[in-house]
């Protein structure tokens, strides 16, 4: 199973009831987990640094017993073939790593110049990922090696809004609810379900790779949203100055 390190308490249910399997029917099995550790933690409301850090996995009794096996190289890179995305790799992992210096004043960190390109407005990020839309957007594959990250609904909504208008045609809204429209059918659907056909969560949002990326402040997992290109040629930073939040816990990614 895939796991994002992110709750514990599910996985430890998954496992146990394995367990009981395994031990009525006298069977071996063996649990894969995949996943890494500087993906994002949990978001817990209200909660403190320390509910972060016990929610995660590591945090879990049965950490001490899974054996830990690492990749050390970067398929991707050597696919791509290209010395940049080399370099690209590297100062990467020193993102998540957290190894990257932060200023005092801003705490932020600083993007290396040959990392990405730093873009300094809304208008101008969409001009570098999706260049010609008004003829590229019937294109599908086109438009599956491209987006745009933010985290905050604001912004999402201020993309989408620019980004339609460039297009042809008439502008058209076509609504979506949580909710079935005979009420004698709501226990057949459950929210999470009607919810999960309108919504991409983040969790489905990287597993992939894009050949033309962008995203913008504030969206402190800097290395979340780097990870989904292998290039800089890639990247486009919303940024000011190239400085942005890059939020590391280094507790986790100790062994």
């Amino acid at each position: 199973m895939e796991v994002y390190f992110n709750i514990r308490l599910k996985y430890e249910c998954k496992l146990n009831n394995l367990s009981k399997e395994t031990c009525r029917n006298k069977l071996n099995k063996i649990a894969l987990f995949k996943g890494q550790l500087r993906q994002t933690l949990p978001v817990i409301p209200c909660s403190t640094y320390a509910d972060e850090i016990n929610t995660c996995l590591k945090s879990s009794r049965l950490w001490r017993n899974i054996e830990k096996v690492q990749l050390t190289v970067n398929m991707h890179v050597q696919m791509l073939q290209d010395s940049s995305a080399e370099t690209f790799s590297k100062q990467l992992l020193d993102i998540g790593n957290g190894k990257v210096a932060v200023h005092e004043n801003t705490g932020c960190i600083k993007l290396p110049t040959d990392f990405c390109t730093i873009i300094n407005s809304q208008n101008t990020l969409i001009d570098h990922i999706y260049p010609d839309v008004q003829t590229q957007y019937k294109n599908l594959e086109w438009l599956a090696e491209r987006a745009i990250l933010a985290a905050k609904n604001v912004d999402v909504n201020q993309l989408n809004s620019k980004i339609q208008y460039l297009l042809p045609g008439d502008l058209v809204s076509y609504k979506t609810v949580d909710a079935v429209c005979d009420a004698n059918k709501a226990v057949n659907y459950a929210i999470e379900f009607l919810n999960s056909i309108v919504a991409i969560t983040i969790e489905r949002w990287i597993s992939g790779y894009f050949a033309s990326f962008g995203y913008t402040m504030p969206f402190p997992r800097t290395y979340v949203a780097c990870s989904r290109v292998g290039k800089p040629s890639s990247l486009f930073v919303l940024a000011r100055d190239g400085l942005i939040k890059n939020i590391v816990h280094p507790i986790v990614l100790r062994d």
